[in-house]
């Protein structure tokens, strides 16, 4: 463990910061109450809580004395883990002593899933302009050709993602490598 999760903090707090206007929560922890919700509440808030509307309401969870920040943290994952209220969701963008595995997983779902999200978003808003931009570049290649020197080949540049799979193409590289290579064909 580093040093900072080993300091033993005089009081530690494990609070929900909601609105009664708005659906979600956010759950952290802190070792000055009043100084955290000032923070959240100030116009520079770079926090998930910023995306809370209406007035914040702080609770705290758990009051603790003489607890290392390792704790601390450990009780905060404990309640973001149990959060089980079906009237908010929670918007914590970090979860505290996340291992590397959960880290890499949670943060490519959630950037699959908003990828996808922005990529349909910017399809309903462009369609028309985007089909017009690659009906041009198409166009502006439509002559080019693709040569590929294992095949000893020349073809339409559209075509060379398809031909590099096809088994005539693959069994001419292990033909002509030094190293065997196997494949499906």
């Amino acid at each position: 463990m580093n040093k900072y999760l080993e300091e033993i903090l005089p009081t530690g707090y494990i609070y929900k910061c909601y609105s009664k206007t708005d659906d979600k929560v956010y759950y952290g922890s802190c070792k000055n109450l009043d100084k955290r919700k000032s923070a959240h509440n100030k116009n520079s808030n770079r926090c998930m809580s910023a995306y809370i509307v209406g007035e914040k309401i702080f609770e705290t969870i758990e009051l603790h004395r003489n607890i290392s920040r390792g704790d601390l943290k450990k009780r905060e994952r404990f309640f973001l883990d149990n959060h089980s209220d079906p009237e908010y969701f929670i918007i914590n963008k970090t979860t505290p002593l996340q291992t590397d595995k959960e880290y890499q997983t949670k943060k490519y779902k959630l950037k699959g899933k908003e990828l996808k999200l922005k990529q349909k978003v910017y399809y309903y808003k462009n369609h028309e302009k985007e089909k017009e931009r690659l009906k041009k570049y198409y166009h502006s290649r439509k002559g080019e050709l693709w040569f590929c020197a294992d095949c000893n080949k020349s073809m339409a540049w559209y075509s060379k993602s398809a031909h590099l799979k096809t088994c005539s193409h693959l069994s001419n590289i292990t033909t002509n490598s030094t190293t065997t290579t196997t494949s499906n064909c």
